[in-house]
């Protein structure tokens, strides 16, 4: 255990670093790259701007359902007719105007043919809607995770407010055009990075086909992936993990991509591209820029002595500490971290002490308080323990001794040689003249 009140916590001013975000010239309207794992921003452009995000919303819907389901993917699950209800473009003012729900399908939309009372495990619904970006898979997802759509578009709006998207608001879970149904390339990232801790969508958005079993309605049937960096062809791109593409003519094409390198996982979010292929491009782009850089090292503290001391209880003198390594922290010029390290002093910090013992912990975090290092300091000097702490250390062996009745002689008899002890040690030091 280790101190942590800023009374002994010694604060170490490391520097505050630079980052240099990524010259990139791309076409979508609002774009962001982060690193997948430690959200940092590599590079943005209009990221804040309020945009339509078209089947992109289908990420959201896809993390919220699986944080309410957890492991429970091969339920069966049955078909309402309310979730697969569909209108014709006829009839979208009403749809805007709230005359009728906002997640009734539009035919011509995209979907995987479910039909009423359609019985398939929870599990292909998942594929059906990633991979083929099936509206009515994403509609009956809704309606078995929360009871009905609307239930769950509420709780889905509150979860995406829990993890920090402050300017996202969604009122169906396909991403079908409404005026109100909004969100920004930053706050789908902040979407696509929760959503990538899940080894489940991990494994789901790279996937480039899928079976769908065959159903008490319809025969097996194959799912394609509709993301084209994952595909052979013109846009392949051999580092991509996923993940969503999404396309409405007033939303434009819009793409949420992740590709990985060694450790490196990073995110793109493209809204609102003219061309289907732009999207793709930026993708590609931001991608290789960011790859490309040069990992780099900052020196932060060297081995050896330090300089920070404190003194021990029971201690004679003070203890010195040192470190046995360099402290250094390893960054890509876009992700450059402005960091600070704390000195935490040992709790049960007690003389005697031995050389080498560990004493602390200098920790470095990073300006969203992740941990960087976590470095023991030593003790550079062994620490011997002074009379006084010595004499409290046998009174205490004796303490329990001491009560009762049977305790007194025992008790006096000790006095008397503690006071033997004291006045031998008085005679052992040197005398003092003065004149």
């Amino acid at each position: 255990m280790y101190y942590k009140t800023l009374l002994i916590a010694c604060l170490l001013t490391c520097g505050l670093l630079s980052a240099k975000p990524l010259d990139v010239d791309v076409l979508g309207q609002s774009v962001i790259l982060i690193n997948g794992e430690t959200g940092q921003v590599l590079f943005e452009k209009n990221a804040n701007a309020i945009q339509f995000p078209a089947s992109t919303t289908k990420v959201a819907t896809a993390l919220y359902a699986l944080n309410q389901v957890g492991h429970r993917l091969d339920e069966m699950v049955t078909a309402e007719q309310d979730a697969i209800a569909s209108i014709t473009t006829a009839s979208l003012k009403r749809q805007e105007e709230g005359k009728i729900p906002p997640y009734w399908l539009l035919v011509g939309g995209t979907h995987i043919g479910i039909k009423r009372d359609e019985t398939m495990p929870l599990r292909a619904l998942f594929y059906g809607m990633m991979l083929a970006s099936g509206n009515d898979a994403a509609n009956v997802i809704a309606q078995h995770v929360g009871g009905t759509i609307t239930d769950f578009m509420k709780g889905m709006n509150v979860y995406l407010k829990s993890l920090g998207c402050q300017n996202t608001h969604f009122v169906n879970p396909s991403g079908l055009h409404l005026t109100d149904h909004q969100t920004t390339a930053k706050d789908m990232s902040i979407i696509a990075q929760e959503a990538m801790k899940n080894p489940f969508f991990r494994q789901i958005v790279k996937t480039t086909s899928y079976l769908r079993p065959e159903t008490n309605k319809q025969p097996a049937h194959m799912l394609t992936q509709t993301n084209r960096l994952l595909k052979q062809g013109p846009y392949y791109y051999p580092k991509a993990i996923g993940i969503k593409t999404g396309y409405y003519s007033k939303a434009g094409h819009a793409l949420v991509a992740a590709a990985q390198e060694g450790d490196r996982m990073l995110i793109a979010i493209i809204l609102h591209c003219t061309e289907r292929g732009d999207a793709f491009k930026d993708a590609i782009k931001l991608f290789d820029t960011a790859f490309k850089e040069p990992l780099q090292v900052r020196h932060l503290m060297s081995k050896g002595t330090q300089k920070y001391n404190v003194k021990v209880k029971g201690g004679k003198g003070v203890l010195q500490t040192y470190l046995s390594d360099d402290i250094t922290v390893k960054f890509y010029p876009s992700e450059e971290p402005s960091v600070k390290a704390v000195l935490n002093w040992k709790e049960d910090l007690i003389a005697p002490l031995e050389k080498d013992s560990i004493v602390g912990t200098i920790v470095v975090r990073d300006e969203r308080g992740r941990v960087l290092k976590e470095v023991p300091l030593l003790a550079l000097n062994a620490l011997e323990q002074t009379f006084a702490s010595k004499f409290q250390d046998q009174l205490g062996e004796y303490s329990t001794l001491l009560k009762g009745k049977k305790g007194y002689a025992l008790g006096g008899l000790v006095l008397v040689m503690i006071g033997l002890l004291w006045w031998i040690n008085k005679r052992r030091r040197p005398a003092t003249s003065s004149y």
